[in-house]
């Protein structure tokens, strides 16, 4: 059975302390664990566009600044 987010709220409410500060410590958890999992996918999208030859690399802030005021 899927929830809601109000719904999950309305379950948390009146639970007891130390469910509710387990619950938080896994949900701390699981975010961690998903922001690693889209940081391998943005690092992976990164590397396949490289090797396609698809970014550019600047040596100093100037000219990547310019490149991105010439894309806008």
């Amino acid at each position: 059975m899927k929830m809601t987010f109000g719904e999950l709220v309305d379950e948390l409410h009146g639970r007891p302390s130390e469910e509710l500060s387990e619950l938080a410590d896994l949900a701390h958890r699981y975010a961690i664990e998903q922001q690693r999992t889209e940081m391998t996918a943005n690092a992976a999208e990164g590397l396949a566009a490289y090797e396609r030859g698809q970014l550019k690399f600047y040596d100093n802030v100037e000219e990547l600044m310019r490149s991105l005021d010439e894309e806008s």
